[in-house]
């Protein structure tokens, strides 16, 4: 399920939640596995961060997600690291990062469209693109107070904004995992022609 839908938020739903749900469903299988009699215990699910995803109340798990997906470093940190490392779940990283990075890092749209939590509006000239979220002064978290608050520009929701994009981010998406729609169907014929 998705962040807005696990928060309930007033973010008008897209294609966008879906695909974040199938990237949940993809970090879950990597790390889980998907050849019986090699998956991982419910307690070995439960020792790593993606754990969180299943445990509690909607919005502990909305808040693990936010957490987990803010940003590249912290999604490899968070999950990444723990899918399991056999060769066959190679494709399932590289598809994983890559619709994360389409989804939450995407620097192509602008930083507005980045990370899981509200943050200040800056000038778009004076970011570094290729440093998303190196800096999370302007991170602004729910529940923090902010005694200057009637000074401080109105925080931005990437939610929000990528709301407002929704069909350019789907279609970016869309060509961004062709590639490896085609590899699994060869990997498929390929395990088919060895058991014949």
């Amino acid at each position: 399920m998705s962040i807005n839908n696990l928060g309930q938020s007033s973010v008008d739903r897209t294609s966008l939640d879906d695909w974040e749900s199938m990237l949940s469903l993809v970090c879950w299988y990597a790390t889980l596995g998907t050849i019986s009699g090699q998956r991982r215990t419910d307690d070995e699910m439960g020792s790593f961060p993606i754990g969180k995803w299943r445990t509690g109340n909607s919005n502990s798990i909305c808040s693990a997600k936010q957490n987990d997906f803010y940003d590249s470093t912290t999604f490899y940190n968070n999950i990444v690291k723990h899918f399991k490392e056999d060769e066959d779940y190679k494709l399932l990283e590289r598809l994983a990062t890559t619709i994360h990075k389409r989804l939450f890092a995407n620097s192509h749209y602008g930083r507005s469209v980045c990370g899981t939590f509200p943050h200040n509006p800056i000038d778009e000239d004076d970011w570094d693109n290729d440093d998303i979220f190196d800096d999370d002064s302007d991170m602004v978290m729910s529940g923090s107070s902010n005694e200057a608050s009637n000074t401080r520009p109105v925080p931005i929701d990437p939610f929000e904004e990528r709301a407002k994009i929704w069909q350019d981010i789907s279609g970016d998406l869309y060509e961004c995992v062709k590639p490896f729609l085609k590899r699994s169907m060869e990997l498929q014929q390929k395990s088919r022609d060895q058991s014949e």
